[in-house]
Parts: C-alpha cells; sequence; structure tokens
C-alpha cells in the first residue's frame, strides 16, 4: 500500500492547477500581443492616409495663386477653375479625418502647415506636414 502513495503514477490537483495558471498568463500574453499588433496596423494605415491627404491638399495649395493662400484657407480649385471645400473634395469626414490648415505670411514667402488629426480607439493623434509658399515673379 505505501508503494502505491509513492508512486508518481498519475495527475495531482495541484499539477492541474499549476498549468492552468500557466496556459492563462501566456492566453493573456498572446491575446495583449495580438491586441496590439492589431492597434499599431490601425495606427499606421490612418498615418498614411492622413499623410497621403496632407501632400495632395499641399499640391492644391502650391497649384494656387499667392495672393488667394490666405489664412482662412478652407477651400481649394476642383480642377475645373472653380473652388471646393477641402473636406468636400476629399471626403474626409467620412474617413475620420478632419483638418487644419495654418498659413503665417512673411511677406514674399507663406508657411503652410497642414495638420491632420484622426482618432485611433478613443485617442487622438495628429500628423502634420509645413511647406514654403513663395511669390513667383
Amino acid at each position: 500500500m505505501l508503494k502505491k502513495l509513492k508512486s508518481q503514477k498519475g495527475i495531482a490537483w495541484v499539477d492541474i492547477e499549476i498549468s492552468f495558471v500557466v496556459m492563462i498568463i501566456f492566453v493573456a500574453l498572446i491575446g495583449r500581443m495580438i491586441y496590439n499588433i492589431y492597434y499599431l496596423r490601425v495606427l499606421t494605415q490612418k498615418q498614411a492616409v492622413a499623410t497621403a491627404y496632407q501632400t495632395q491638399i499641399l499640391e492644391d495649395i502650391d497649384a494656387m495663386e499667392f495672393k488667394n493662400v490666405t489664412g482662412n484657407l478652407t477651400e481649394v480649385e476642383d480642377g475645373q477653375g472653380g473652388k471646393v471645400s477641402i473636406d468636400e473634395k476629399y471626403n474626409l469626414k467620412e474617413k475620420g479625418i478632419w483638418t487644419h490648415i495654418w498659413i503665417q505670411n512673411k511677406g514674399s514667402i507663406k508657411v503652410v502647415n497642414v495638420t491632420m488629426y484622426f482618432i485611433v480607439n478613443g485617442h487622438t493623434y495628429s500628423s502634420s506636414i509645413t511647406r514654403l509658399k513663395h511669390y513667383e515673379y
């Protein structure tokens, strides 16, 4: 009888508890890693989209005449000789992105800063690009 009690055959309840705790820890770690990878992927995609729109807006501003680039710029040329709002042209609100354009006049040079804001998981992020617009004689 004493031999049967001392033998290491079978699984004790403590072994089951330890393996269960170890499994829970690893599942939590793997789940958190998957979430972080997903979060960074979404953040990177939003930043890439914002940067692409910033570049397009700055190209539109470059195509404008120097005198039309003012501090309250909300419209750009639509390619057909008319003007359209930046949000209408690029549908930024539908994509969860909004923009702020800051223009500082320094004589024959204007500093144009386009900042895009977007929300990922309740946190607001921004991406900003600055370009100079100069007067062409």
